[in-house]
């Protein structure tokens, strides 16, 4: 049974890097591939690999896209 769940939450944490990255790579951000694998990657503990995500998504979105706040709300 672990080693089931483990595979699981494995390939759930692929899945979500992979739409992370999609995602945030459709919008322009730069270093959205690696951005959206790390966090898809350490989304196997609770809230971290979101919160950790969304923190460096939304430091690069504001370094890159300054004064354009519509950008920056779209990461």
């Amino acid at each position: 049974a672990p080693a089931g769940f483990v595979r699981g939450q494995g390939t759930l944490c692929l899945v979500l890097g992979a739409m992370y990255a999609t995602g945030l790579t459709l919008t322009g951000l730069n270093f959205g591939i690696l951005i959206g694998l790390f966090a898809g990657l350490i989304s196997f503990i609770p809230y971290v690999g979101s919160l950790t995500g969304l923190v460096l998504a939304v430091g690069v979105a504001f370094v890159q896209f300054w004064p354009d706040w519509t950008m920056v709300a779209a990461v």
